[in-house]
């Protein structure tokens, strides 16, 4: 596996990866827009200003997308996102791992973060499992509906 930045050809591919309204919503946040077109897609996931990584097989295939920044005091995660075709075979923990990773390494934190929606309960579990719990948001939410969730050791990712 490699880690990239996500060039126009991964980004028309995670666009076709999504493709409901109520996934964009859980996937981009309830400002994203849908439909979209590529103008609005790139424009709503804002790849000029917040970090993206895209995971790659050896045969350079997209497995991958995540995005990630700095919130609250903690590396935070977003917009993720496993190929519909690898889902279920564990990438998720390497995803994370290595957004984490560079995000902590960037903004000098030792925590991460992220926000999922409550019936999402795939992505409950699988957070968990890699060490993240739930927590209050420090003070009002800035994505209502969404549960907060949090790990301070990174290095248990999935241990």
């Amino acid at each position: 596996m490699e880690f990239c930045k996500p060039t126009s050809e991964h980004i028309r591919e995670l666009m076709n990866w999504l493709t409901s309204a109520a996934e964009v919503l859980e996937w981009g946040g309830p400002d994203f827009r849908h439909p979209y077109t590529e103008v609005t897609f790139l424009e709503d996931i804002k790849l000029d200003t917040l970090d993206s990584l895209v995971m790659c097989s050896s045969e350079q295939e997209m497995l991958a997308f995540g995005q990630f920044y700095q919130r609250e005091g903690r590396c935070h995660l977003g917009r993720l996102a496993i190929s519909p075709q690898h889902r279920g075979q564990g990438l998720v923990r390497q995803l994370i791992n290595n957004l984490l990773t560079a995000g902590i390494a960037k903004f000098g934190v030792s925590g991460g973060s992220l926000f999922v929606v409550p019936d999402n309960l795939a992505a409950i579990k699988a957070y968990q499992r890699y060490g993240f719990r739930f927590a209050d948001y420090p003070g009002d939410s800035p994505i209502a509906g969404c549960l907060y969730m949090v790990i301070d050791n990174v290095a248990e990712i999935g241990k």
